[in-house]
């Protein structure tokens, strides 16, 4: 509990203290667990403008250290992170959109600690935050990074997006996925051609035009293999409402 301001400033000096890279690690990881206190408790309500000014400010902190190579670190800290944007939602926006690049870069790393921590945390932000900026994030490197881990990670963090948007909140975006998704389809990596189609699959709720365009550049073993896979998302389908719109009344 936090009683006034300045108490939540002295908190939060003491944790860009802590939180510096040349600090040991274990002193880092109270620092981000006691973020993870104060995000839980009263600041956020009671000195909203303080508490998220604050946040904001310690994003560098937090990207240097969920760029450790120790996976107990990039483990602490995602996880600390997720909780937050589970408590937090929408207002952890800003300082997820930061985060998701330094993330998705991290997916590859053969550590699986650590690019099972990144990968969960981007999956979080998407569920539970505003992230749809970082749409152009993933149609770029689902485009032009070297790592075939990324590019189908981009490409489903795409299709996770558009499951949790309406269509007009992605309107401006739906022209550069179709465009990679065209790319995708084709890449010489079985799992990036796997994820393009799952966000073509997806792309048929916002804009069936675009969808009929791709699906008549996919050759038929692709084509095929779409049908297969929208029928599988048909059956998980589970009627959660999307972002921007309302859930029905039981």
């Amino acid at each position: 509990m936090v009683s006034n301001e300045r108490q939540l400033m002295q908190e939060y000096a003491q944790l860009e203290t802590n939180l510096e890279s040349k600090i040991k690690w274990t002193l880092r990881i109270a620092a981000i667990q006691r973020l993870q206190w104060l995000a839980m408790g009263n600041a956020p309500q009671d000195f909203a403008h303080a508490f998220y000014d604050k946040l904001y400010d310690i994003r560098n902190l937090l990207i240097a250290n969920i760029n450790d190579r120790r996976s107990n670190v990039v483990r602490e800290f995602c996880h600390s992170l997720e909780i937050m944007a589970q408590r937090l939602q929408q207002d952890m926006s800003k300082i997820a959109l930061e985060l998701v690049p330094v993330l998705v870069k991290l997916t590859p790393i053969t550590v699986t600690i650590i690019a099972d921590s990144a990968d969960n945390l981007v999956r979080v932000f998407i569920e539970q935050c505003d992230v749809r900026r970082a749409l152009s994030t993933f149609v770029e490197y689902a485009q032009t990074h070297r790592s075939p881990i990324v590019r189908s990670r981009s490409l489903q963090y795409t299709g996770l997006v558009l499951t949790h948007y309406s269509p007009p909140a992605l309107n401006r975006f739906l022209s550069d996925i179709s465009r990679v998704c065209s790319k995708c389809a084709s890449d010489g990596d079985s799992e990036t051609r796997k994820s393009a189609r799952f966000c073509i699959a997806h792309l048929a709720t916002h804009d069936t035009e675009l969808y009929a365009q791709l699906v008549d550049g996919l050759d038929d073993s692709a084509r095929f293999q779409l049908e297969r896979d929208r029928a599988e998302i048909r059956t998980q389908a589970k009627g959660e409402p999307k972002v921007g719109e309302e859930r029905s009344p039981k």
